[in-house]
């Protein structure tokens, strides 16, 4: 009885999140899919009873979300219809603005390749990334730069489609080539969101800025997505190498059998049953939100800097079986309590979570009202860097209330601030020093 009313009630809040709001795009909408896609195995196995209600109360914050969006960006939708109606303007100087961008590229490419000569070599890098927590601590300051690369690739795409230029069709080809090689790094990261968000971002991108996403395309999109990330993660775990022949996957492998893996089903639940099936009484009284910025700092620096909740929840549940060769993540709630106990935790996670989805509405806010001021004023005053920057925004923050579900602080804390960084890099090289240089039709 209730599996079923845990169903009914998520079909009928997801439901009303789209009835609500048509734009597809919007923090409520990924958090609905979150929700559904970590927590799925509630309602394939047996929960303990706090499990369950704790999804209710996910659902429940849903529903407060659906509200606070549709007052805050109830006509976003037909802002950007009107936006996306323009005629594209005319960048004047593309070819130093992409070149720019693809000098800012080598910084990536010599950071993956100074961590494969740091391994020894190829087939040592392979085999380093399967135990990449523990065989790159402390080297943080050196793969994060990879990481600047989809932040280029994004911008690189957000300007090719938003202005005509001459050579546009080889630049185009260019930035195939640049998405190719993003792709290509974004996977010997040993992470499938690196290659999974440049797909995402882009698409993103081109809904917002070119035309809409149908429906129908999107729910194929996200299939092939669940598909590339359950091959990528095989070829992580089977990489092997015969001489200098490098397999990715095993001959064996069983795309059908990999999907019904439930390891994505039950993201969300594993915090949440190590947290209810043991006592935790190790809080931290706030000190893992600290780790979003204390994990810029290097190890050899600050060696006693405090642990992510992940870290921490892992070795309570190993105990001294703890390797540190991987570690689970926590999501709000689960994150709450270990910071402030059984009775209050919950309460404290689901209000940061408030706070961080109204703030990402109000982003999506700012940009509805400077798009509706700019289609009043006939674009006579609009500056496309400040979309660029707003569109930005809103990509990488887009899906954040989702992962907070299944998710620890420091890890979308990083991450964020570590995008905002790399975007700032950009938006002084190319929008401050070189400028955009463009006009309307």
């Amino acid at each position: 009885m209730t599996l079923y009313f845990l169903l009914i009630f998520y079909l009928f809040s997801a439901l009303l999140s789209l009835l609500a709001n048509r734009e597809l795009f919007t923090p409520v909408k990924f958090y609905f899919l979150s929700i559904l896609l970590y927590f799925l195995d509630v309602f394939l196995s047996p929960q303990l009873p706090e499990i369950y209600i704790i999804y209710f109360c996910y659902i429940l914050f849903g529903l407060l979300l659906i509200f606070l969006e549709k007052k805050l960006i109830s006509n976003f939708k037909y802002t950007m219809d009107r936006f996306r109606e323009r005629k594209s303007p005319t960048l004047v100087n593309p070819n130093i603005i992409f070149t720019c961008l693809l000098f800012l590229t080598i910084i990536p490419i010599l950071s993956q390749y100074y961590m494969i000569s740091l391994s020894g070599g190829i087939q040592e890098y392979f085999v380093s990334m399967k135990l990449r927590v523990i065989s790159w601590s402390g080297l943080g300051y050196i793969y994060i730069l990879r990481d600047f690369l989809p932040i280029i690739n994004l911008i690189f795409f957000m300007i090719l489609i938003i202005f005509d230029f001459k050579n546009k069709k080889s630049w185009l080809i260019v930035y195939i080539f640049h998405l190719i090689l993003t792709l290509l790094i974004g996977g010997m990261t040993g992470s499938r969101s690196a290659v999974l968000n440049t797909i995402l971002f882009n698409i993103i991108a081109y809904h917002y800025l070119v035309k809409p996403i149908k429906l129908r395309i999107l729910i194929i999109s996200f299939f092939a997505l669940i598909v590339s990330s359950t091959i990528l993660y095989s070829a992580r775990q089977q990489v092997n190498f015969d001489g200098d022949k490098i397999s990715l996957l095993n001959e064996n492998f069983d795309l059908l059998e990999s999907l019904k893996e439930r390891s994505t089903s039950i993201y969300g639940i594993i915090p949440l049953n190590i947290i209810y099936s043991n006592e935790f009484n190790n809080f931290q009284y706030g000190l893992t939100y600290l780790t979003s910025v204390s994990n810029f700092i290097p190890k050899f620096i600050w060696p006693g800097k405090p642990a992510s909740s992940g870290i921490i929840l892992t070795k309570f549940y190993w105990g001294a079986n703890y390797e540190g060769s991987s570690n689970f993540s926590t999501g709000i709630v689960a994150e709450g309590v270990m910071n402030y106990g059984y009775a209050l935790g919950p309460f404290i996670g689901f209000f940061l979570g408030l706070i961080l989805a109204y703030n990402i509405l109000k982003v999506f806010r700012f940009l509805r009202r400077y798009l509706k001021k700019s289609i009043i004023d006939n674009y006579v005053k609009i500056k496309y860097e400040k979309i660029i920057k707003y569109i930005f925004l809103i990509i990488v923050l887009l899906p954040l209330i989702g992962n907070a579900t299944m998710s620890e602080s420091n890890n979308l804390g990083f991450n964020f601030i570590k995008q905002i960084l790399f975007y700032l890099i950009i938006d002084f090289l190319i929008f401050k020093l070189i400028k955009l240089n463009y006009y309307e039709k």
